[in-house]
């Protein structure tokens, strides 16, 4: 797969990498959120005071580090924290002044560290004088052992406040394999399915060069819009089709093709859309253009062309009152005639390997310049495969996202030995080329009013 395949998925799946881009960030958002919420504590008052004693006892030098350790106890004990409530008048509970005093005695050293936080200044300040007050009071009470001598005090201070963790540079990274897993689903899937899903891969599977791509229109396949190359539209499809109209006249420059074939796999393609619409631009540069609709068994471009059903093909090659002269119907679009393929007939076939149908075929390149037919599917009768072998030349039509690559290449292996050559493929509905009113350049008004004057 080149590069140009993956610059084709990314304009197919552009939604869905950006669906999974902003799903990503925003299930990390989420876990954030939750994550944060399950480890959120009251945040600590701003203000801190301290004060450090220091500890000894000449008689107890052996165990001076355990005394240190039970005064540290004490002093966080709740014996402390009682009395001061009582001496400071305190309107919380013992435990709650516990939560606000910080004891610290470091090991082999005879200093404790006390730390008091408060709401203000003053708070802080308040309780780390209680803190002293008490415990020594407790101290002297007691008649504990040793002496504790208070040798610092440090005033109140609001704490440095904590910068925010930066979770753009996650958040970030986050993102990037969302996309990434985007991509590798988008890349997956494209492997799995089975459908031609742009011009150059219908070109590669068929074998045959890429006539053109015709875009996304008509959604829900209505007869009455099917032809967009009419009444001199300049719309974006009607400007595809004559580019289908130029890249036929290329390929048939060196060896011309009266009678063109247009062929698809299977029903749904596209085929009798894409042979009107060829036909119509062919008769716009000028020449005398028949379309013969030659599926006898589903017709379609009487629909089309907006004409009554009537006797047609069918009629002619079952019915030796019925002429050619009989059957051949004027359409709205000057220059083409219209053979239309008449009453559904079991034995389609057969009539078309018939020497009457030959004789219509030889009076029809005697009338027309140009005479496009347009064929059932070829993986299902055999219709078209006779039909190639009686025109100069056919046309694949394959279906975005909707022809199997398996299917346009077993049309190519049954076409091949029928027609004298194929011309090229071209992919009905490519989701990848703008058009269809939904993208791509739009003509001035002005300008289709007079090139609707001209016509």
């Amino acid at each position: 797969m080149d590069a140009t395949q993956y610059i084709a998925m990314a304009r197919r799946w552009w939604w869905l990498l950006i669906v999974g881009t902003l799903m990503a960030v925003g299930t990390y958002g989420v876990a954030v959120q939750i994550r944060d919420g399950r480890q959120a504590a009251p945040a600590p008052p701003p203000y801190r005071a301290s004060a450090t004693f220091f500890v000894d006892a000449p008689a107890l030098t052996s165990n001076i580090d355990r005394l240190t350790q039970s005064y540290g106890a004490i002093i966080s004990g709740r014996g402390v924290a009682e009395r001061m409530v009582n001496n400071l008048g305190l309107q919380i509970a013992p435990e709650a002044v516990q939560s606000r005093i910080e004891v610290v005695t470091p090991p082999g050293s005879q200093l404790i560290k006390v730390t008091t936080s408060g709401a203000t200044p003053t708070d802080a300040q308040r309780l780390i004088d209680g803190v002293a007050q008490a415990f020594l009071a407790l101290r002297q009470e007691g008649n504990l052992p040793g002496t504790v001598t208070m040798v610092e005090v440090n005033r109140a201070q609001q704490l440095a406040s904590v910068p925010a963790q930066n979770k753009l540079p996650t958040a970030m990274l986050v993102a990037v394999l969302g996309m990434i897993g985007a991509a590798a689903i988008v890349v997956a899937f494209e492997y799995m399915t089975d459908a031609v899903r742009d011009r150059a891969e219908a070109e590669r599977v068929s074998g045959v060069p890429s006539l053109g791509s015709i875009p996304v229109w008509n959604i829900g396949g209505s007869a009455k819009r099917a032809l967009a190359v009419a009444d001199g539209s300049t719309s974006p499809v009607a400007e595809r089709y004559r580019m289908l109209r130029t890249a036929i006249g290329l390929a048939t420059r060196e060896a011309p093709a009266q009678a063109i074939l247009v062929a698809g796999g299977a029903r749904g393609t596209g085929t009798s859309t894409t042979a009107a619409n060829m036909a119509a631009a062919l008769a716009q540069s000028g020449r005398r253009v028949a379309i013969l609709d030659a599926n006898m068994r589903m017709p379609s471009l009487h629909r089309i062309f907006g004409i009554a059903a009537g006797d047609g093909l069918s009629e002619a090659l079952t019915n030796d009152n019925v002429t050619l002269d009989g059957i051949i119907r004027p359409t709205r679009i000057d220059g083409v005639m219209l053979i239309p393929a008449g009453a559904a007939a079991a034995q389609a076939a057969d009539l078309l390997v018939s020497p009457r149908f030959d004789a219509i075929m030889r009076a029809l390149r005697e009338r027309f310049d140009a005479i496009v037919v347009d064929c059932p599917p070829v993986l299902q009768v055999t219709d078209a495969t006779v039909l190639a072998a009686k025109c100069d030349a056919t046309i694949l039509v394959a279906r975005g996202d909707h022809t199997r690559r398996s299917e346009l290449a077993a049309t190519v292996e049954l076409l091949r030995p029928a027609t004298k050559r194929v011309l090229g493929v071209v992919l009905n509905g490519d989701a990848n080329v703008p058009g269809g009113g939904f993208f791509g350049f739009r003509v001035p008004a002005t300008r289709r009013q007079r090139a609707g004057a001209r016509a």
